[in-house]
């Protein structure tokens, strides 16, 4: 009996993690004889050995690839945070810190790194022309806060919010931590859940799994955004009564 075609996400401390009832529900909808699973491993090895499988389709990561080095030029004091630019914080140094940093610098989007490991943020910052501090400790108002410490109470001086800061939590559960509390407390302007980002890195993952249906003439099939959505919420009192506005707009019937 041949063995179904599979998706995997890659990872370590995953059990948690919706990404499989997402992309099943997603599967489910198109009648796809796909399966989404959980793959624990922190070994390159066991990944390569997974993705050379014959039944293997495709894959995700719960920590995307480190980007290219680059050098970069001695950091600049703090001070040049003064000259009225937009100015963003990242919290950690990993990958998801690293995906982040790039987005700033693309946008040119001043950023600030913290992390644990002061060497590990500065290294960050070193590839793309961001400032590393040790503490938080300086004064200036926060434009925009990145949370990418997993599993950790992140919190920053309640000081440095204001009601035009953007907050980007990554961290799914809890849903609500200490700085969503904050940015709520600071009626920052908008504030995107954990949960949000989850959905919205599934459903750009839903589309490059299914683009391999594509043939000539005949496009890959859509992504049932609302299957999706609508499979996170009954799996969850929470989210059942109280949906993020970013998800409900997802589920206009429009996006089917």
């Amino acid at each position: 009996m041949n063995s179904p075609p599979y998706f995997y996400l890659f990872g370590t401390s995953i059990s948690r993690s919706p990404s499989p009832l997402l992309h099943g529900a997603a599967f489910r909808h198109l009648a796809l004889p796909y399966r989404y699973e959980l793959f624990e491993t922190d070994s390159a090895d066991s990944i390569l050995a997974a993705l050379r499988e014959p039944s293997t389709l495709g894959a995700s990561r719960d920590r995307p690839l480190q980007a290219s080095r680059r050098p970069a030029g001695d950091l600049e004091p703090i001070e040049r945070l003064e000259d009225g630019s937009r100015v963003a914080l990242i919290l950690g140094a990993g990958g998801m810190a690293r995906a982040a940093a790039y987005a700033l610098e693309s946008m040119n989007v001043l950023f600030v790194v913290h992390n644990r490991t002061f060497a590990r943020a500065k290294d960050l910052a070193d590839q793309f022309g961001g400032v590393a501090v040790k503490k938080i400790d300086f004064s200036t108002k926060l434009d925009i806060v990145i949370n990418t410490v997993p599993g950790s109470p992140a919190s920053i001086p309640a000081e440095l919010l204001h009601d035009q800061s953007i907050l980007l939590e990554t961290v799914y559960s809890p849903r609500e931590t200490n700085l969503t509390k904050s940015a709520k407390a600071a009626n920052c302007q908008r504030v995107v859940e954990g949960i949000e980002v989850l959905v919205e890195q599934a459903i750009f993952q839903s589309e490059r799994f299914l683009s391999h249906l594509s043939r000539p003439g005949v496009a890959a099939p859509p992504v049932p955004i609302r299957a999706m959505i609508s499979a996170l919420a009954e799996s969850s009192d929470d989210l059942a009564n109280d949906l993020p506005w970013s998800l409900q707009s997802r589920l206009a019937p429009s996006l089917c």
